[in-house]
């Protein structure tokens, strides 16, 4: 299907646009992120849960978002720059890139975040978290340091 159709799917159907609209839990768990609310999500591939996420860094001033691995890391920080925020990736091979007051999001894999965020994390103030995919505190590999950010904030 995707080969012979893949161009009528979404997001190539770019002449098939409706009117953005947010489903009601959506709406909810936005309202309670405002709330500084502690959410746990639970919802199938493509639901708008990255979407909702990343609405905690648009109502927050500085957050901390955890992703699983190093491209989501990459792509979202890199939706937080289209948007105009400073952004400080803390993944492998940019533990030591630079911050400044004027950095509203930190965005990072579990591992790079656990070594780094006692470097900075006197010097900041959350106000808020995403932890995508917490269910990985079960994971033999990166549980643990889910784990620990949980103790360390």
């Amino acid at each position: 299907m995707l080969e012979h159709l893949g161009h009528v799917m979404p997001p190539l159907n770019h002449w098939d646009i409706k009117k953005f609209q947010l489903d009601d839990w959506q709406k909810e768990v936005i309202q309670m992120i405002k709330k500084n609310k502690s959410i746990v999500i639970k919802a199938p591939t493509s639901s708008g849960k990255t979407l909702i996420a990343m609405a905690a860094g648009i109502i927050h001033k500085k957050i901390l978002y955890i992703c699983p691995a190093k491209p989501v890391a990459y792509q979202v920080g890199a939706n937080f720059i289209k948007m105009g925020y400073k952004v400080h990736f803390m993944v492998e091979n940019h533990e030591n890139q630079s911050y400044d007051s004027r950095t509203n999001i930190y965005v990072g894999t579990p591992e790079s975040i656990e070594n780094g965020l006692p470097k900075i994390y006197s010097n900041i103030e959350f106000n808020y978290i995403v932890y995508d995919e917490i269910h990985n505190l079960n994971d033999y590999e990166s549980g643990k340091a889910y784990e620990n950010i949980i103790n360390i904030v």
